[in-house]
């Protein structure tokens, strides 16, 4: 058949096959690149699935271990009674649709001390001073009454029987933590959680608060008021939450948050100090967990069973340095350490001595000054005060017209040069190596007159002799068992 030219169709381009080819290309293409494409694109999105699941049930472990741990003191109950191969099932729970269920084996176990077994880490720094209650332990008694070094001899790092206990500082955050702590949110109950770290501001508590497990030190005022109820670490005696808990779900909780072990330590340095304060008549409440380390923890392991503990030593605010607390005759205090395996000096771990140390203060001021006049002098008498009771080395006796007279221990001395019939009052003060007392209160005046004559003794003039005649008998009791008297003539 053939076609009408004048047909449209008739002048149209015939197909002589070359189409074909380019659909082997595309095919081909669509082969080599699009369907692999596709099948990763797939595979990716079935993997993700795969490992979404997998996260999810992953967090899920995490959680229903993290809740089990939560309560190590019921978890102990629940695993404590079986045996080291025998599993304990604990109650399942549903976490982001998937359930959960916990086993626990009982592995091994650590005694608590009881009440009766504690040694209280206290000593006795100087000379005279009883020994607290609750001291345990036989006092060390120096062969050298003069030494203040002595003692060290028989220090320790840990605590021994008959033996002065020197412990070392665990190493502590330096994260500054604020002083008001972190509030549990609605829905728990009101409390108030501290994290471990370093405070340097004052600490107020009066509520329910809880101290999560770990070291802290205050280099401020820690104050516990009427109505407070505290709990120091995770243990025996439960608080307002848990260190757990609290990490979980306190308000601005730290990233860095320095819970370890079980139970807490608290460390005193620099202003740092503990006042309880029942003013308002309030029930207060303090309770510290012992504090348990684990033994790997070698930083630290100097807390364990230490509830509080202060930084030993001398801080020189304008050289910057720390040294041992030292006076000549007095007392030796070597500077804490930091550590066990390679102790370090505390101000390393930015420690700073603690100001209220057993120093020796500067004395009180002497009492009931006493005037005895004589020819242009006077002489002055006192008593050394007994608040504190420290000895002083000397005094000064100052009249009220500038003169004066100084003393090494003697308890009165003369005035010379002092104007005749004008009356005259005087003060004392009294020294030792730390320094200067406040001045007593001024005695009662005395007039100096050439009639009374110079002074010619600590007593003043001799006094007129007394003849003293005895009775014709003296009888003599001897008392106790058969006491008989005895009749000397007279």
């Amino acid at each position: 058949m053939e076609l009408d030219p004048s047909d449209p169709a008739a002048r149209r381009p015939r197909d002589e096959g070359s189409a074909l080819p380019l659909v082997l290309v595309l095919i081909v293409i669509v082969s080599l690149i699009v369907i692999p494409t596709m099948t990763y694109a797939v595979t990716v999105l079935k993997a993700n699935s795969v490992l979404s699941d997998k996260t999810q049930r992953i967090e899920g472990v995490k959680s229903g271990l993290r809740l089990a741990l939560a309560d190590p003191v019921n978890l102990y109950d629940a695993c404590g009674a079986a045996g080291p191969t025998v599993p304990v099932s604990l109650a399942g729970l549903s976490i982001n649709g998937e359930t959960v269920s916990t086993q626990c084996y009982f592995v091994d176990f650590e005694s608590a001390l009881a009440d009766n077994e504690f040694r209280y880490g206290v000593v006795a720094t100087r000379v005279g001073a009883a020994d607290p209650t609750g001291f345990v332990g036989s006092r060390y008694v120096a062969a050298d009454p003069t030494s203040t070094t002595e003692w060290q001899g028989v220090a320790t790092t840990l605590t021994e029987t008959d033996r002065i206990w020197l412990p070392n500082l665990p190493v502590h955050g330096l994260d500054r933590r604020s002083s008001d702590g972190s509030p549990m949110p609605v829905g728990f109950a009101a409390c108030t959680v501290y994290f471990p770290g370093t405070y340097v501001d004052p600490v107020v508590l009066d509520g329910p608060t809880f101290f999560g497990s770990g070291v802290y030190y205050f280099e401020n005022e820690v104050r516990v008021e009427g109505g407070a109820s505290v709990v120091v670490g995770d243990g025996g005696t439960s608080g307002c939450t848990t260190s757990q808990e609290a990490l979980f779900y306190a308000e601005n909780a730290p990233g860095t948050h320095n819970l370890s072990g079980l139970g807490g330590t608290w460390v005193f340095g620099a202003g740092g100090r503990l006042v309880v304060s029942d003013d308002d008549g309030q029930p207060i409440s303090l309770a510290f967990n012992q504090r348990y380390v684990a033994e790997e923890d070698t930083g630290g392991a100097p807390s364990a069973g230490v509830s509080i503990i202060t930084v030993n030593g001398e801080y020189d605010e304008d050289a910057g340095t720390s040294g041992a607390l030292s006076v000549p005759n007095d007392i030796d205090v070597p500077l804490s350490l930091v550590g066990l395996d390679t102790p370090a000096a505390a101000v390393t771990q930015e420690y700073f001595p603690s100001v209220f140390t057993s120093k020796l203060p500067a004395p009180g001021a002497p009492t009931d000054v006493t005037l005895q006049p004589f020819d242009g002098a006077v002489r002055v008498s006192w008593l050394a005060a007994t608040d504190p009771a420290v000895s002083a080395t000397g005094f000064t006796a100052t009249a009220a017209d500038g003169s004066e007279c100084v003393t090494v221990g003697e308890l009165s001395c003369l005035i010379t040069g002092v104007a005749n019939d004008a009356p005259i009052t005087v003060s004392v003060v009294a020294q030792n190596d730390t320094g200067t007392s406040e001045p007593s209160a001024d005695s009662a005046s005395a007039t100096p007159e050439a009639a009374l004559g110079p002074d010619t003794g600590s007593d003043g003039p001799i006094p007129p002799l007394v003849v003293w005649e005895p009775e014709p008998v003296i009888d003599l009791q001897l008392a106790g068992a058969g006491a008989t008297s005895i009749d000397i003539p007279g």
